[in-house]
């Protein structure tokens, strides 16, 4: 009996002890995970906060590429209240009742005139150029871009058809050293030039080129503040636009520092990357 009962007792010993083990197995196993839990927490907000970059300069690249195409097919139409339109060259702008006239017939005149005022604006042929070309127009002229042609569904304006407004879209690499931003607010940052050419002057007609161009804009968002609390920080971002250029100079093609832009063929102009850039503070 006495075997029988230290035998029994030792087995509840041997289970008790192995019962300890493996809650304790499990207690350390706990702990690891909680300790590594709360590290990959750490690395979480961390990679959040980089995400949420990310995710802010997409959100800006991607907006930027919406209101070059909202240029494209809807266009920008002037605000006939600024105070450059004075005079008889108002009437030409149009007013905001007679627009709306037009606007319920589908269609505008062709030919600018007092008496039935054209509706006036910005246009751009491709997204390309919301990022590129600057608008040269005298605002004092009737010379200006027209709807024609206005697209609906469901009164909503889908496209808009203009005219005279190609010879208005003017690329800023033409001029290295110009100051003027393009439609979309862009500055000429760069021009890297084939090997061994430091500008156009080294162009020769009837020979193809390739290079690239580099251009910058800058958005701040202030801070906001509310009850005398700052709610949001600010920010600002540097927007990066690089484009590859093919060109072909013809015959007759005047070498100088600025491009010749009668005498060339734009082979292809591609925008290569939109690089947004959240400034660290």
């Amino acid at each position: 009996m006495n075997n029988k009962k230290i035998e029994k007792n030792g087995s509840a010993l041997i289970l008790v002890i192995l019962l300890l083990s493996f809650f304790m197995a499990i207690s350390l196993n706990l702990l690891y995970m909680s300790e590594e839990k709360g590290k990959r927490a750490g690395y979480k907000i961390v990679g959040q906060k980089h995400l949420s970059y990310i995710d802010e300069s997409s959100s800006i690249g991607y907006y930027e590429l919406y209101l070059a195409d909202k240029y494209v097919k809807l266009g920008y139409i002037y605000d006939d209240t600024n105070t450059i339109f004075t005079g008889s060259k108002k009437d030409y702008f149009g007013k905001k009742a007679k627009y709306e006239n037009y606007s319920s017939l589908g269609y505008f005149p062709s030919i600018p005139t007092t008496s039935e005022p054209a509706i006036a604006g910005v246009v751009i042929g491709n997204y390309i150029d919301y990022f590129t070309s600057y608008w040269n127009v005298d605002f004092n002229s009737t010379d200006q871009a027209i709807i024609i042609l206005e697209n609906k569904t469901s009164g909503k304006v889908d496209n808009r058809t203009w005219t005279n407004y190609e010879n208005k879209v003017v690329k800023l690499w033409y001029d290295p050293s110009t100051t003027k931003q393009s439609i979309g607010g862009y500055k000429l940052l760069d021009i890297t030039y084939p090997n061994g050419m430091s500008d156009f002057s080294s162009f020769t007609s009837g020979n193809n080129y390739d290079f690239e161009v580099k251009y910058i804009k800058t958005l701040v968002f202030p801070e906001i503040i509310e009850s005398g609390k700052k709610i949001v920080e600010e920010s600002i971002y540097d927007i990066n636009v690089y484009q590859s250029i093919s060109l072909e100079t013809l015959a007759g093609y005047s070498s100088s520092t600025t491009i010749d832009k009668d005498k060339i063929n734009i082979i292809s102009q591609n925008i290569d990357k939109i690089e947004v850039i959240k400034r660290k503070k």
